[in-house]
């Protein structure tokens, strides 16, 4: 069985310089002192950040379910919710690039994080095409 780094996920071989960090509810191996360094700044960051981001997350969906109301009474207040909840989600996502463990299997941190981001500057440049579709 192949071992990859939790970061870069390139394969590494069993003791030549690897580094064991734990990533959530499991243990990683780091190819090197470079990533070792970066995903410990990435597992120190979500750690600190993760209220924030669950924070952001949380409003952003109140402010969608809000909005549903708000186009039945009036369909501009509607937008102006569903807009402000849309960049919202789309902000947290990009300011806070967490990742799931799987998506850690998969890609590793540092693209996972880079795909988070895309996806959060995807959602905020996708506001003024929903709002052609709202007005």
């Amino acid at each position: 069985m192949k071992t990859f780094c939790v970061y870069c996920k390139v394969v590494v071989e069993k003791d030549e310089g690897t580094k064991p960090i734990t990533v959530g509810a499991y243990k990683a191996v780091c190819c090197g002192e470079e990533c070792f360094t970066n995903a410990a700044n990435y597992v120190d960051f979500s750690r600190r950040r993760k209220i924030l981001y669950g924070l952001g997350l949380a409003v952003s969906a109140i402010l969608l379910f809000v909005s549903i109301f708000f186009f039945g009474m009036t369909e501009t207040l509607g937008v102006a919710f569903f807009t402000i909840g849309w960049m919202l989600l789309g902000v947290a996502t990009f300011m806070f690039p967490f990742v799931m463990p799987q998506t850690i299997e998969m890609m590793g941190i540092r693209k996972g994080m880079r795909l988070s981001r895309l996806v959060g500057i995807i959602t905020i440049l996708a506001t003024p095409v929903w709002l052609l579709f709202l007005l």
